[in-house]
Formats: structure tokens, C-alpha cells, sequence
């Protein structure tokens, strides 16, 4: 083989070593990088579900209290509108007495 040729075969390869290289360690700050950014990623998606599962415990204890609410308030309607029934009720036979 000619020493010329075989002198720019050598040089190109020692260029493809170097950017090989170079490509390596780009490849490995990538990773580094790419690993925190992940961690970083899994810590929030971690404070998020903490807050859905907050959030979704108040939502039942807000569920838990309305029923009750809506209950006592049912009940409350109902002994009022008993009352109000005997009530008419007594009022509507006493003037039916009176005539």
C-alpha cells in the first residue's frame, strides 16, 4: 500500500477514534443528565400523588359530611312539615267545629 494512503487511512481512523470518543462521552452526560432530570420528574410526580390522595380524602370527608347534612336537614324538614300537618289539620277541624 502506498505510505501516502496509508498515512491519511491512519489519520482518518485516528479522527473516527476521536469523534467516537467525543461521541461516547456526550452519550455519558447525556445519561447523567437524563438521570437527574428523572429523579427530579419521579420526586414531583411523588408530591402529586401525595395531593390526589389528600385531595381525595377531603373530598370524602366533604362527601361523608354532606350526607350527614343533607340527613339531619331531611329529618328537620320532614318533623317541620309534621307539625305544620297537625297543625292546619287541628286549625281546619276546629273551624269546621265552629260551624
Amino acid at each position: 500500500m502506498d505510505p501516502e494512503i496509508r498515512a491519511e487511512f491512519e489519520e482518518t481512523h485516528r479522527r473516527i477514534d476521536a469523534v467516537t470518543a467525543q461521541i461516547q462521552l456526550a452519550a455519558e452526560e447525556t445519561r447523567r443528565h437524563f438521570d437527574v432530570v428523572a429523579e427530579g420528574m419521579r420526586s414531583d410526580v411523588r408530591l402529586v400523588a401525595e395531593g390526589v390522595s389528600s385531595l381525595a380524602e377531603r373530598v370524602d370527608r366533604l362527601e361523608h359530611n354532606l350526607r350527614q347534612e343533607i340527613r339531619e336537614t331531611r329529618r328537620d324538614v320532614t318533623a317541620l312539615l309534621t307539625a305544620l300537618s297537625t297543625d292546619l289539620d287541628r286549625r281546619m277541624r276546629h273551624l269546621e267545629g265552629d260551624r
